[in-house]
């Protein structure tokens, strides 16, 4: 595939802030979502805003792409070497994707059987139905981020459906009346109370998203609704001792960033106290090779969240997801709190085979990448 036109737009993300949308040879598309919750080993989104980038596209770089011969996914390398440094993140993966999506139309075939053909197995998803920290803003009631549940009928569309249907109710039984930004409730009960509302239902694993870094101020663990509603001051041993005791006493099977995002030595003690339990990095890793490596090192994961626009590049992202797999690391490819309607993500993860991928489970941003795997399963 020759490129032959490239333009950028500026649209809106699921938090109503302005973003990239670029397309590539007026086929293919691809935009990019930004977090709240950032670590700060992220690459940087838009060193010079958006309007700049969107500038920049449409003048100098259209100009030096024009007859860019793209055929694979490897010819990312080559785009890359081409865009200078202060591009950013979050311009750099919307022309990936839309350079991704653009040799799929041409080349009429479904993006992951370009990029894998011989992907079968539908990852298991994680679904964000409670929480609060950053993503709830000043209504929170839950430090804890992300309260996930995660079924596993072997089939994406039923589990999507049933979790789905399960969400709708959830708000009721929760006495909820404000979402987070990734759609999830927000409880107006404890947290206690919440858990153990969720563990009355069955056929799901549990998880939470602490996002400890959030939590994390002079030394020490901040937390203002605890053990139903009563606030605590923890240093690292007793943080570690929370975070053990909420993954037994809850039977959890999964929980992402329970310290802050510097402390390798604190997630390595808390395998060992939870040596069945995924202890997953996100804003300890932040997609990015060298944290992963220390990690591995450490001891300090058996799980981490994949993100492309925390590295803000799809080569390097395929470099950590597969250093990930070597490891025995899990990697779970993840939606960002301020998404997009672009799904480009959903097949990346399938074709990718990732075991696990976290996209939400309400709004419409969320379900256009869940309908995508499902649409991928249905044509398998």
């Amino acid at each position: 595939m020759l490129v032959t036109d490239i333009r950028a737009t500026k649209i809106k993300n699921s938090r109503g802030e302005p973003t990239i949308q670029i397309s590539v040879n007026n086929a293919g598309s691809g935009s990019a979502p930004s977090g709240a919750s950032k670590g700060k080993y992220e690459a940087v989104a838009y060193p010079k805003g958006v309007d700049y980038a969107i500038k920049f596209v449409n003048s100098k770089l259209r100009k030096s792409l024009l007859k860019f011969k793209f055929e694979k996914f490897e010819d990312l390398k080559k785009l890359e070497a081409k865009l200078p440094r202060d591009f950013g993140a979050n311009p750099t993966i919307a022309l990936e994707f839309a350079l991704l999506n653009a040799l799929a139309i041409d080349k009429d075939k479904p993006l992951w059987k370009i990029l894998n053909p011989k992907a079968k197995k539908m990852p298991r998803i994680l679904a964000n139905v409670a929480g609060g920290g950053a993503h709830a803003h000043k209504f929170k009631t839950l430090d804890i981020q992300e309260i996930l549940l995660s079924p596993n009928t072997r089939r994406i569309e039923d589990d999507t459906q049933a979790t789905l249907e399960f969400h709708g109710e959830l708000g009721k039984l929760l006495k909820a009346k404000k979402q987070t930004d990734e759609g999830a409730w927000i409880p107006s009960i404890g947290f206690g109370e919440t858990f153990e509302t969720l563990l009355g239902v069955t056929g799901y694993e549990h998880g939470i998203d602490v996002a400890a870094s959030q939590l994390y101020k002079s030394g020490k663990y901040h937390w203002k609704h605890l053990w139903d509603g009563k606030s605590e001051i923890a240093d690292k041993e007793k943080q570690i001792e929370i975070i053990t005791s909420i993954a037994k006493e809850y039977n959890l099977f999964y929980v992402e960033d329970p310290l802050e995002q510097e402390d390798f030595a604190g997630f390595a003690e808390l395998r060992k106290n939870l040596p069945d339990v995924m202890i997953c990095g996100d804003d300890l890793t932040a997609t990015n090779l060298n944290r992963l490596k220390k990690a591995v090192q450490m001891k300090a994961i058996n799980a981490m969240v994949i993100k492309p626009n925390q590295c803000g590049s799809l080569i390097k992202t395929k470099e950590v997801f597969d250093y990930a797999i070597k490891h025995g690391i899990t990697p779970i490819v993840s939606h960002r709190s301020g998404e997009t309607m672009d799904a480009t993500i959903a097949h990346i993860a399938f074709a990718w085979q990732a075991p696990f991928v976290k996209f939400g489970i309400a709004q419409k941003e969320r379900m256009a990448k869940l309908n995508e795997l499902i649409d991928i399963e249905k044509n398998l």
